[in-house]
């Protein structure tokens, strides 16, 4: 964090985001404010999403949905399934009518 000239006291960080009614946010990284890019980059680093087997981002997007994914039940997962199967259907029919 001397890159970004931002003091760290007792091995802690606290980030925080606030997000106003118009759409503005203002990220602070120990009471320093910080862009976006700064502060996703940060956390892609230091928050991680832990589990029996193995430790995932929670940042990568390319794992968010399977990490999710993995804290539900079998009737869910089934559900899923079925949806998923639904959806198909419905675009191929889609498709078809389009074409």
């Amino acid at each position: 964090m001397l890159d970004l000239d931002i003091e760290i006291e007792d091995n802690m960080l606290i980030i925080s985001r606030t997000i106003s009614k118009n759409g503005r946010s203002v990220s602070k990284i120990n009471n320093k404010t910080v862009n976006n890019s700064i502060l996703s980059d940060i956390m892609l680093n230091i928050l991680n999403v832990c589990g029996q087997h193995d430790s995932y981002t929670l940042f990568n997007r390319t794992d968010f949905v399977g990490i999710l994914d993995s804290f539900c039940d079998d009737n869910f997962r089934n559900k899923l399934k079925e949806l998923e199967t639904l959806y198909g259907q419905i675009k191929k029919t889609s498709y078809n009518l389009k074409n």
